[in-house]
C-alpha cells in the first residue's frame, strides 16, 4: 500500500521503539475485534502497549457511507480500549478510504479521557494523498504541510503523556460495551440515497 509510508511516517518513531503495523489484512471483514492496524510500542523484542489504531477501505462505485461510519465507530472502540488497558489518557487513530470519484483520503482522529467517564473523540484533520507524482503538489501544500504537523504535534503529545500516565487516569476510566453490542444499534438497512449526518 502506497499509504503506508506517508502513514509511517507520521506515527512511528523508531528512536522510542514506536511502529505502525499492519494486524488485519483481510478486506471489509468488520465483525473482527480488531484494527486493520495499531500504532504500538515494541518493547525488547515484543509489542507492548498501543497508543492508536487505523482502518482502511477500498474504493468502491458508490461510497458505502455505512461502511465508513462503522469504522468510525470501530476506531472509537478500539481507542477507549486503549486508553482503559494501557492507563494512558490519550490514542490516535487514522481512516483510510478510497473514493474513485475523490481519490485516496485520511482523516486523522484523537481520542482523549477528557474527564471522569466522558471520552471524546476529535477530528485532527484530513489529507489528500495523491494517486501519482503529477499530483504531489496537492500533499506539499502549505494547508497540508500544516495539516501534517498538527498530525505530529498530537502523536508527541500521546507518547508524552503515555509516559506519565498517572493513578487519576485508572480511576476516570469506564467500561463500556462490547463491539458487538454496538453493532446491534446499527440498522441492517442500507439506504445509499439517506444523507448521511457525517461527511466523509
Amino acid at each position: 500500500m502506497f499509504i503506508d509510508p506517508i502513514i509511517d511516517g507520521l506515527l512511528s518513531d523508531p528512536e522510542e521503539n514506536y511502529h505502525v503495523r499492519w494486524t488485519n489484512t483481510k478486506d471489509n471483514n468488520n465483525d473482527q475485534e480488531r484494527p486493520d492496524s495499531v500504532v504500538c510500542k515494541m518493547v525488547e523484542s515484543t509489542w507492548a502497549h498501543s497508543v492508536g489504531c487505523g482502518e482502511c477501505k477500498v474504493a468502491e462505485v458508490n461510497n458505502n457511507l455505512y461502511i465508513l461510519a462503522w469504522d468510525l465507530c470501530r476506531l472509537g472502540y478500539f481507542n477507549k480500549h486503549s486508553i482503559n488497558e494501557n492507563m494512558i489518557r490519550k490514542a490516535v487513530a487514522f481512516h483510510i478510504y478510497v473514493s474513485l470519484n475523490v481519490g485516496h483520503g485520511v482523516t486523522f482522529y484523537v481520542t482523549e479521557l477528557a474527564y471522569d467517564g466522558l471520552y471524546t473523540m476529535t477530528e485532527i484533520c484530513h489529507i489528500q494523498v495523491p494517486k501519482s507524482l503529477t499530483t504531489m503538489d496537492t500533499l506539499v501544500s502549505r494547508r497540508s504541510l500544516v495539516s501534517l504537523l498538527q498530525i505530529v504535534h498530537v502523536f508527541n503529545q500521546v507518547k508524552e503523556e503515555q509516559t506519565v500516565a498517572s493513578k487519576k487516569c485508572s480511576s476516570m476510566k469506564r467500561d463500556g460495551p462490547s463491539l458487538k453490542w454496538l453493532k446491534s444499534f446499527a440498522s441492517d438497512k442500507k439506504d445509499r440515497r439517506r444523507e448521511s449526518s457525517i461527511s466523509f
